[in-house]
């Protein structure tokens, strides 16, 4: 995962200001002549004026707007988990040329339960809906970019990251089984790939994030893949996340959405939002010595949670692509926590199966408690889809 600052259509140090609409900060952010460019309920971008330094207009304002503000921070910069195709996982390892199927690595057979009902929401940069692992798969979603409900028809270069994760989870065909075959995929476009990171030229990358969550949630979608992360702490996605996790749109006796979010490529605990306790954070493994192992190569580092030790495959996998990188649809990935993301958000969508009713709590409690051991230094399980379904 970069770990620079990422471009977007805002301006560089752009804050996020809530309540927005109380009086006191409104007047505050006129006396500090911050200017509001866009918002999302009473969450506002905000911009400084030119020169100011970002974290002294914050303190500022939390000085003159006092108890009124509930908070006031940077923007949280988004940057993808990377994929990279191609050689430099057979080299390493020497597996098989074509990558290796994720859901028999984890245990993920034939599903007991129908899956149609379920709905991941995959907030990401784009998934194409004409891959043939995707037909009749890929339903609701918006794009944050283009504001519309429209789905391109034509496979965009920039889709490439979400493809692959919409493919991981729900592909279904006769070349190719995700982790949870044949559930429904709704895409939320929050920018396109630029370099590793998110860029969307027409509005905050945060709020496009916390909009996708809360549109899929009161969508009626059960699990979000989100494989991405950045470096600043959020309270707009922390307040988000926590409402939709909370319960469903419909009150408390409904379940909340489960949030899978991929750990990050670093040594350490998790990026942000994977660090956030509501959220089940995805760690990534690698082939070593015929087992597996918390990725910690020159090329590779898995971040990972203590208090959820359970890593899944990131490494030299076959996945879904688009034709400009492969003729076959298809190809081999050295692809870091951005895919051990969508393998654990396909196996809570095989949970949930079990478990409609489950929350992200039991669901958590049974992919720990179905995880293998498999000597890892760090203490890390492996996810072990099978295992799971058993504990629900």
């Amino acid at each position: 995962m970069p770990t620079g600052s990422a471009s977007s259509g805002q301006p560089a140090g752009t804050l996020l200001v809530a309540p927005a609409d109380s009086p006191g900060v409104a007047r505050a952010l006129r006396a500090l002549h911050c200017q509001i460019q866009s918002s999302c309920g009473d969450v506002a971008v905000v911009a400084p004026p030119p020169h100011a330094h970002p974290q002294d207009i914050c303190a500022q304002l939390r000085a003159r707007a006092g108890g009124e503000l509930r908070f006031a921070e940077p923007e949280l910069q988004l940057c993808e988990t990377p994929t990279q195709t191609g050689t430099l996982a057979g080299n390493l390892y020497g597996n098989s040329p074509q990558g290796l199927d994720a859901a028999a690595l984890v245990r993920a057979g034939p599903p007991t339960q129908p899956l149609r009902d379920f709905v991941v929401a995959v907030c990401d940069d784009g998934v194409w809906p004409h891959h043939p692992a995707l037909q009749g798969q890929i339903e609701g979603g918006y794009d944050y970019v283009l504001d519309t409900e429209a789905l391109s028809g034509q496979p965009a270069r920039n889709d490439q990251h979400g493809t692959t994760c919409a493919g991981i989870i729900a592909g279904s065909s006769a070349d190719f089984q995700g982790i949870a075959p044949g559930c429904r995929i709704a895409p939320y476009r929050i920018g396109l790939t630029v370099a590793g990171n998110f860029s969307n030229p027409t509005r905050s990358r945060t709020l496009a994030l916390t909009m996708s969550l809360e549109r899929a949630w009161q969508s009626g979608a059960r699990v979000a893949s989100l494989s991405l992360g950045g470096q600043l702490p959020s309270s707009a996605v922390a307040e988000m996340i926590q409402k939709v996790t909370r319960s469903g749109p419909h009150g408390a006796s409904t379940p909340g959405m489960v949030v899978v979010v991929a750990a990050g490529n670093r040594k350490g605990p998790p990026m942000e939002p994977a660090c956030y306790p509501e959220v089940i954070p995805a760690a990534g493994a690698v082939p070593e010595n015929g087992t597996w192992r918390l990725a910690r190569t020159p090329q590779f580092h898995s971040a990972h949670c203590p208090s959820f030790p359970v890593m899944a495959p990131a490494w030299n996998l076959r996945a879904p692509t688009l034709p400009a990188f492969s003729k076959s649809l298809y190809t081999k990935y050295a692809a870091f926590t951005s895919i051990a993301c969508p393998i654990f958000a396909g196996a809570v969508v095989r949970l949930l199966a079990k478990a409609p009713k489950a929350d992200t709590a039991a669901v958590r409690g049974a992919l720990l408690a179905g995880a293998r051991d498999v000597g890892d230094p760090f203490h890390m399980k492996f996810l072990d889809v099978a295992a799971a379904e058993s504990y629900l």
